[in-house]
């Protein structure tokens, strides 16, 4: 009876909602990056930003607090996963977390290690708590903030509901900090290793992970903070053989299931027209890949190529000369600059002759009532003018 009674323990029920809680941060996420000028009530909007290349200063802080919630949120709910199921796995029980995390039979641990495992269990429980009254107390301390300065800014009385996709905003960040208070009410019981999107071959859980494998840095991401978190034997590159193994081994799942479901058309051998489409055709392209640099680079189509030789030129040069006074002969072109008389700059068309071109420079006086034009004289070379 002693022994029964020690394996008897309670359990809140079972609910998992990361993977709800990690799509409103993507949206959110999303409408801090397209939606930022509608949100904070001025600015470029992200197509201006992006021609510009210049964002608000205020815009990547808001997204870069975001990334690293988005960041902190995993590591602790892996790092309360884990440990939860370490803690409460039942006696004789023996395999493996979500994570890959080893489940120990409790008869085999200590009593010190028992209560390490309890203590960083309510560790990580505290830290998510806290992490929520942080980002609640954050959240409005940031719109009050904002619509009492745009108060002041405008000097009208302004409602929450003065802006729309601010107040949209609000909404999907508290439906989010309503879903991560409903995960701490209830219990993980994960009983299925790798990624939970690999537990179901149906259409939409394979789509879900078609984009998930797609979207840049996620993967990642995803298994750098779950191996940091998880007690683990393995180093990071054999927990990430073991993850890349694991989804290979679903996709391959996934295509043997639908080459099943078209069984009565995969039957029998290939047809040609096929082997000519994919085969021949694929052939031929990767052959041409390599071989038209080749041949492109080369002087075996010589005879195709046409000369195109040059026949004739035109050199440029371009010198500043000292300032010139009124009356001075001077050739080229040239500007007085901020209707000075003093200062003419003078732009200088050299060719290879050596031979200026016939042009007049004009000297503004300063009042810009009257002009002198220079006289046009030929020069053989710039050193002859000065």
């Amino acid at each position: 009876l002693d022994k029964a009674s020690s394996y008897a323990r309670f359990r809140k029920p079972q609910r998992d909602f990361y993977k709800e809680r990690f799509v409103l941060q993507l949206v959110l996420l999303m409408m801090l990056i397209f939606l930022w000028n509608n949100i904070s009530g001025g600015g470029r909007s992200f197509s201006a930003s992006l021609s510009a290349n210049l964002f608000s200063g205020r815009q990547v802080i808001t997204v870069v607090v975001i990334l690293a919630l988005i960041v902190m949120d995993r590591g602790l709910h892996t790092w309360h996963m884990t440990s939860h199921l370490r803690l409460h796995a039942s006696a004789g029980e023996l395999g493996t977390s979500s994570n890959g995390a080893s489940v120990l039979n409790l008869d085999t641990l200590t009593a010190k290690e028992k209560e390490e495992l309890a203590s960083r269990t309510l560790k990580a429980w505290w830290f998510r708590v806290l992490l929520l009254w942080a980002q609640l107390l954050g959240l409005h301390i940031a719109l009050i903030w904002q619509w009492t300065s745009a108060s002041i800014a405008t000097n009208m009385d302004l409602t929450m509901f003065s802006r729309g996709w601010l107040v949209f905003f609000y909404l999907i960040y508290a439906c989010y900090l309503v879903v991560t208070a409903l995960q701490l009410k209830y219990d993980i019981h994960s009983v299925r290793g790798g990624l939970r999107l690999c537990h179901s071959t149906n259409f939409w859980p394979w789509l879900q992970f078609k984009m998930f494998d797609a979207a840049p840095f996620m993967q990642e991401f995803r298994v750098l903070i779950d191996w940091t978190v998880t007690e683990t034997a393995m180093d990071f590159f054999m927990w990430m053989k073991l993850e890349d193994a694991h989804q290979n081994l679903y996709k391959v799942t996934c295509d043997m299931q639908a080459r099943r479901a078209n069984e009565k058309n995969d039957r029998g051998k290939r047809t040609p027209l096929e082997k000519v489409y994919c085969g021949v055709v694929g052939v031929f392209f990767l052959f041409l890949l390599i071989a038209a640099p080749l041949l492109w680079f080369s002087t075996a189509i010589s005879g195709l190529l046409v000369s195109n030789p040059v026949v004739a030129g035109r050199r440029g040069s371009g010198f500043r000369l000292p300032p010139c006074n009124i009356g001075l002969p001077i050739r080229g072109r040239g500007e007085c600059s901020n209707l000075q008389e003093d200062e003419c700059t003078l732009l200088w068309d050299w060719r290879p002759r050596g031979r200026c071109t016939q042009s007049r420079c004009i000297l503004f006086v300063m009042h810009g009532v009257e002009h002198i034009p220079c006289v046009a004289q030929d020069y053989r070379s710039p050193a002859e003018l000065q």
